[in-house]
């Protein structure tokens, strides 16, 4: 059994997200891993809890502040590899770099930067990937059909009650989530699909580049510069 860790800033982010693509690991017996970096309150980590029950997945928070904290680096340098080690993971998630939001784009910097340029720790060859964002300004270049997940989706990202608005029957993050879920499923041209997640790959597998067609068939897509690939 593989694990794979999803960082993010937001006790909801990784929910957000990458929740179909959690599913769908956890239906091939792969470990999810949400990691909640950034600060947290007690109802927002409760709702978290909630939801990562649905999912299946395990949920850790940090609780390190983000933005003005001027030993960030220093204290993801101090935790990422042990987490590494000890969950032995062989994939990792991490937020855009143009998200709208600065504390997403701080720690996806400082995470690539441990990833990519400090082989002293022992970080490289694993692969790295962004999520998407509301931002269009980087494009996906990965899409995973997670059209048969939505139902458990929604039953999750229903748990993040502090979305909720009087009157409105779905929360923001379902209703958000479901309109570019249907956006980037209509955006495969190959065979377009009801609902997909994006994502960007930052860095590969020595050996395989990536996994996730081998684990996806048929369900993941890529981007090439000529057009759509199926695998």
């Amino acid at each position: 059994m593989s694990d794979v860790i999803v960082f993010d800033t937001h006790p909801y982010d990784a929910d957000w997200w990458t929740s179909g693509l959690a599913i769908l690991l956890k239906e091939i017996n792969w470990n999810v891993n949400y990691v909640c970096v950034g600060p947290t309150t007690r109802p927002t980590k409760a709702n978290a809890n909630k939801s990562a029950k649905i999912l299946g997945v395990e949920r850790r928070f940090w609780e390190i502040p983000i933005i003005g904290n001027d030993r960030f680096a220093g204290n993801l340098r101090k935790k990422v590899p042990a987490i590494m080690k000890e969950l032995k993971a062989k994939m990792v998630f991490i937020p855009s770099f143009y998200d709208c939001h600065c504390v997403n784009v701080t720690l996806a910097r400082e995470m690539l930067a441990l990833f990519h340029w400090s082989s002293g720790l022992g970080l490289g060859g694993i692969e790295v990937y962004s999520y998407d964002s509301h931002e269009n300004l980087w494009p996906v270049e990965i899409y995973v059909d997670v059209s048969k997940t939505w139902t458990k989706q929604k039953k999750a990202l229903a748990m993040h009650a502090t979305f909720e608005c009087a009157g409105i029957p779905d929360n923001s993050l379902i209703r958000v989530k479901q309109g570019r879920a249907q956006l980037l499923g209509a955006s495969v041209p190959v065979a377009p699909v009801e609902y997909a997640e994006g994502y960007r790959q930052l860095q590969a597998d020595k050996k395989c580049i990536s996994s996730l067609p081998k684990l996806l068939p048929g369900q993941f897509y890529f981007r090439s510069p000529t057009g759509m690939l199926e695998m």
